[in-house]
């Protein structure tokens, strides 16, 4: 548990140090209407599709996440019970492994070439990077026929069960990322394509969608919008007096933050909202972590969650069907939050309006939920935050503390969403010329949402 830990803190501390170092490198006061800055209304100049691929894979790193976290929890289970039987891994995969990382190498560097224009090692490369991941999908399926041999293949035995849920899930996402492939090479086969337009008065690359597709098997169009008028790259020239412009590193980051520069092509009240939304994510991290960590450790029976988060409708008991409407009810309401973003940036007040105060209800029906669900804990079952009849005295402590901590968000978010929807309404953000508020609550809401979503796979589906 502790190297599996120790391995996650250093994977997302090497991903968080990066992203900030290319953030601290970053000069958007040289440039004029850079790539990536907002537009009047709040609009951004980077790709639709290069935004999708963002969000989608951050998905893809929430699910991946949840299986992986699922796997340890139910093996350190099993192997108390008993039923975990571990099997010999087959030598197979070591080399699938080699091509997959050779194919991703191959990948990044079709990027490289694509930026400098070499159509040649472009092709070469991509379709080399494609034809290894062909074959680590072939190593995989002899991997599997070779486990189905063994004496440890048995419908009984959730490791194996865990072996191909896993492979198959992201063997999945490789099929669609070679179908991206194969349709970035037809592209690029097309006359007349040429794999990079350069602008060096901007250092904008537009390239056929090798940039995406070599960093998340997905590809997106321009990333240089071109000006209808004059036929140029919307980005212009740099402006070379400043001081600082010739710093990097350290020296350079420290020096862009003294000279009262906006460091970050994002407004203030959003990246305020973000390093917010960072610690939060910390205490919940926390919070889920000694959860778990409590779970495993204690001696005593855990309460299982299907029979006392269950409700009995007529004569028949059905479990979790409470939890099923709250969650149902939240994540509709990330729906409804996403629509009224929308429609605020149309500056249409009445739809935004209206679309504020139902995802607001939506809330506010989930926390009466909670409430219920509260009372009924506390005075049917007589369960306390010191003790529980049920199993397990952490049990109480646990289950008070993780959802009465994320209800005290949602009913925050509740009145946050009330009070931004009134401003609205009372045509504030029209005088003020711009929507971002609604935006920057929507990220709250959002992050509220996707906070649920794991506590209802580690407390109520574990």
């Amino acid at each position: 548990m502790t190297l599996t830990t120790a391995y996650a803190a250093l994977g997302a501390g090497v991903v968080v140090w990066a992203t900030l170092v290319s953030r601290l490198r970053a000069k958007p006061w040289l440039t004029k209407d850079a790539v990536g800055a907002l537009r009047e209304g709040g609009a951004t100049d980077l790709p639709p599709a290069k935004i999708g691929l963002v969000l989608f894979l951050g998905v893809v790193t929430s699910l991946f996440g949840l299986f992986l976290t699922a796997y340890h929890l139910r093996m350190v289970e099993g192997m108390q019970l008993g039923d975990w039987r571990h099997f010999p891994v087959p030598s197979l995969l070591w080399a699938n492994t080699a091509a997959l990382m050779l194919a991703s190498a191959l990948m990044q560097w079709a990027r490289a070439a694509a930026e400098r224009g070499d159509g040649q090692a472009l092709r070469l490369r991509l379709a080399l990077g494609g034809a290894l991941t062909f074959a680590f999908l072939a190593g995989q399926l002899l991997a599997w026929r070779q486990v189905s041999g063994t004496e440890y293949f048995a419908a009984s035995n959730p490791a194996i069960a865990f072996f191909y849920l896993l492979t198959a899930v992201h063997g999945l996402h490789l099929v669609g990322g070679l179908a991206v492939w194969a349709w970035t090479l037809r592209r690029l086969s097309l006359p007349g394509v040429k794999p990079l337009e350069y602008d060096s008065r901007s250092d904008c690359a537009r390239s056929t969608g090798t940039t995406c597709c070599s960093s998340g098997w997905s590809c997106s169009g321009s990333c240089c919008p071109r000006d209808p008028k004059e036929g140029k790259p919307m980005a212009a020239d740099a402006l070379t007096s400043d001081a600082t412009a010739g710093l990097g590193g350290l020296p350079g980051a420290v020096a862009d933050l003294a000279a009262d520069k906006q460091a970050f092509p994002v407004p203030w009240g959003k990246l305020m909202m973000w390093i917010f939304l960072l610690s939060d994510t910390f205490i919940f991290s926390c919070f889920l972590t000694s959860y778990m960590n409590v779970r495993i450790s204690t001696t005593a029976k855990w309460p299982n969650p299907s029979e006392v988060f269950s409700l009995t409708v007529g004569h028949t008991t059905v479990p979790l069907l409470l939890i099923a409407i709250m969650t149902m009810v939240l994540i509709t309401s990330s729906g409804t939050m996403e629509m009224a973003v929308n429609y605020g940036y149309r500056r249409n007040r009445g739809v935004t309006t209206a679309l504020m105060l139902i995802t607001a209800g939506f809330g506010a029906t989930f926390v009466g939920m909670q409430a219920f669900e509260w009372s009924k804990l506390i005075l049917q079952e007589g369960v306390r935050p010191w003790g529980s009849p049920l199993g397990a005295p952490q049990f109480g402590a646990s289950f008070f503390m993780i959802t009465g901590f994320h209800g005290l968000h949602v009913s925050a978010g509740v009145v946050y969403l009330t009070v931004v929807a009134m401003r609205v309404w009372n045509g504030f953000y029209d005088r003020k010329g711009t929507y971002e508020t609604v935006e920057i609550a929507g990220l709250y809401w959002h992050f509220v949402d996707l906070v649920w979503v794991f506590i209802f796979a580690l407390f109520y589906l574990w």
